[in-house]
C-alpha cells in the first residue's frame, strides 16, 4: 500500500461514520458526506454516492451466501430481487473492486 493509498484510508476513516449491522461486526456500513457504504467480512459490497450523480455501484461478490444478503437487502433497503432487477437495468452499476478491504 502506498503512502497516498494509506493517507487516503486514514482521511476516509476520521470523517466517516461506521456502524455494525450485526453484533459481530462482520457486517458494517460507512457513512460520509460523499457516499454509504455496506461491508461483508471486511470486503466492499455496495457503495452509493449521495452527491451527483447519485450512482450505487455493486461489488461482484454481492450476491454470495444468505447472510451477506441478509445484511445487503437492509443496508440497502430491498430484496434480492429488486437489487438484480437494479443491476439488470442499469440502475446499478456493477464493479470488481480488489483492494475495497477494511
Amino acid at each position: 500500500m502506498t503512502t497516498a493509498q494509506i493517507n487516503k484510508l486514514i482521511h476516509t476513516v476520521l470523517h466517516s461514520e461506521a456502524y455494525p449491522l450485526d453484533s459481530a461486526g462482520n457486517h458494517i456500513a460507512v457513512t460520509t458526506k460523499q457516499y454509504e457504504a455496506y461491508y461483508g467480512y471486511g470486503n466492499l459490497i455496495v457503495l452509493t454516492l449521495k452527491q451527483p450523480p447519485y450512482l450505487t455501484f455493486i461489488n461482484k461478490g454481492w450476491n454470495n451466501g444468505s447472510t451477506l444478503a441478509k445484511y445487503r437487502n437492509q443496508f440497502l433497503n430491498e430484496t434480492t430481487k429488486e437489487t438484480l432487477a437494479k443491476l439488470q437495468s442499469g440502475t446499478y452499476i456493477s464493479m470488481e473492486i480488489d483492494n475495497g478491504k477494511l
